[in-house]
């Protein structure tokens, strides 16, 4: 196996560096925006459920220092 990583890394070695770098990003870049997307979309909804009821009793309970009753929110 390490005898095969090294034969692909060779190879990749002779190859232009600059072409390799932009065919790696190229490659990269559908993963990329799709993770960025991701990102905001988890800041929204976290914006969200930070100004939610759910939230609000959470803080309540944390600066009283009691347990959260999520039971009304079912």
């Amino acid at each position: 196996m390490l005898a095969h990583a090294r034969s692909v890394a060779e190879r990749f070695n002779q190859l232009p560096p600059g072409a390799v770098r932009d065919a790696k990003r190229l490659m990269r870049a559908p993963r990329r925006e799709l993770v960025l997307q991701t990102i905001k979309t988890e800041g929204e909804i976290f914006g969200q459920r930070l100004r939610s009821p759910e939230a609000r009793e959470a803080f309540q309970a944390f600066f009283k220092k009691r347990r959260p009753d999520f039971s009304q929110f079912s």
